[in-house]
């Protein structure tokens, strides 16, 4: 009997050869495999093909008739897509095949929401002036009864088709998905453009929904699979197609930047917790986090240089964008670099309106921004943060004194007498505690290094 040199080490190591067994497990284990992966792209492919036909025969006299019309053509198919999904998966027992048809049915429901919004600002508008959509989006209702029996042959449609999609794709939370589902999608009816209104709107439909899903999320980890985050993923369509509307049919103004700005950076951050801390997609999130807060910031110095001054615009500019740095490197695996972005950027906004002009509100938020700076340091135990913030405090404190200065007298023996006693005092505090402070000052930095180990 002969052992290969292979089969041999095996041995020699405490490892029995491969056997021919192991072998044919691993081969039916890779077939089983491929065959899957064949049938999952065949399976899409027809369900594709079968969206294609459907809208194929719904759009076949499109052009005859009107706008409700052609919406009842889209409504049915909705309807027709539930039906191949429920047919595939109560009939056929073919259930991920129906997760298909059911995930198009719900994105379906969202189109036709949004067209049936449109129907109902051509009548109803709130907050504005009746405007006009562009031609190649509008949608005119013939009057307001038709509109009524569009809006509850929509309900009677959308609500069993919310239902069963997402009790295929999420049994356990399928009630919390089709109400929340059900809410944004409501939202896509509500006539207004204005953009206060719009990004109020907007804001709701992401931060309530995030709410209540992050509570179940800890409860369901069903949710936490493809089928559960895509049926989540339904949920934000409706926001995100009323801010795309927003900013291609409708003039965006400072208000509405920093509420979709702010919209963004809260959903970056309910996404960057339910990451991994040193995986790719919360690095993503992070950088992506950073473009918000700019988004935020920006408008926000507008709007104060428009309404106050433009130096007053630095200080906003640095204290929003600071501040949300600072909340951006509560979720980093290593917060000291973004914790020096932060003090830098509030450190330069302030100093800057200080350098540039005499205000004294300027001067104040200088030094209140020095402390804070200061603060920030301490508490991370960097050192050079803290030097940044003294001298922001210096800064804020210099101006004031420089301007103080111009109205004394330094000719005169009583101001140059109390400045020497100023002096000497000063030297002698520091001959008394200087060694204690210097040792402080030394324990400074041993939390940063502490952690960065």
């Amino acid at each position: 009997m002969t052992i290969s040199k292979k089969n041999f080490e095996s041995v020699e190591w405490g490892e029995a050869p491969p056997s021919h067994e192991s072998k044919n497990s691993n081969t039916i284990t890779d077939l089983m495999q491929n065959v899957t992966s064949v049938a999952s792209l065949l399976r899409v492919c027809g369900a594709m093909t079968m969206l294609v036909a459907m809208s194929t025969y719904l759009l076949q006299g499109w052009s005859e008739g009107n706008d409700i019309s052609r919406y009842y053509m889209l409504l049915s198919q909705t309807f027709l897509l539930a039906i191949s999904g429920f047919g595939l998966s109560y009939l056929l027992k073919e259930n991920k095949g129906a997760r298909i048809f059911f995930g198009l049915g719900l994105i379906s429901i969202t189109a036709n929401m949004t067209t049936l919004g449109a129907l109902i600002f051509s009548t109803t508008q709130w907050g504005s002036s009746l405007a006009q959509y562009p031609s190649f989006a509008q949608w005119v209702a013939p009057d307001f009864d038709t509109l009524m029996m569009a809006l509850l042959a929509t309900v009677a449609i959308c609500i069993p088709v919310t239902w069963l999609g997402h009790k295929v794709l999420a049994r356990r939370s399928a009630r919390l998905l089709s109400g929340l589902f059900l809410f944004t999608n409501l939202l896509l009816l509500l006539p207004v453009r204005e953009s206060l209104f719009v990004g109020i709107i907007a804001l709701v439909s992401v931060i309530l929904p995030m709410a209540l899903l992050s509570k179940r999320m800890s409860q369901d980890n069903s949710l936490r699979t493809p089928e559960g985050l895509f049926a989540m993923a339904t949920i934000f369509i409706p926001a995100g197609l009323i801010i795309c509307r927003s900013i291609w049919l409708y003039p965006v103004d400072e208000i509405l930047q920093i509420i979709l700005g702010g919209t963004a950076f809260i959903a970056l951050r309910f996404c960057a917790q339910q990451t991994e801390e040193a995986c790719t997609a919360r690095n993503i999130t992070h950088w992506l986090s950073f473009g918000a807060a700019l988004g935020m910031a920006m408008p926000a110095a507008e709007l104060a240089d428009r309404f106050v001054t433009d130096a007053f615009a630095f200080n906003v500019f640095g204290l929003v964008l600071a501040g949300l740095l600072l909340d951006i490197s509560t979720r980093c695996q290593k917060p000291f670099s973004l914790v020096r972005v932060a003090a830098i950027v509030l450190a330069v906004s302030h100093i800057g309106p200080v350098m540039l002009t005499d205000n004294t509100a300027n001067a104040i938020l200088c030094i209140l921004a020095g402390l804070v700076i200061i603060a920030m340091g301490r508490q991370h135990g960097l050192r050079y943060v803290m030097l940044m913030g003294m001298l922001t405090l210096v800064a804020g404190i210099g101006r004031q004194i420089l301007e103080l200065a111009s109205w004394i007298d330094f000719s005169n023996w009583i101001t140059l007498s109390v400045l020497g006693g100023i002096i000497i005092i000063v030297a002698s505090l520091i001959e008394r505690h200087g060694a204690i402070i210097k040792m402080k000052w030394d324990r400074l930095a041993q939390p940063a290094q502490h952690n960065q180990k």
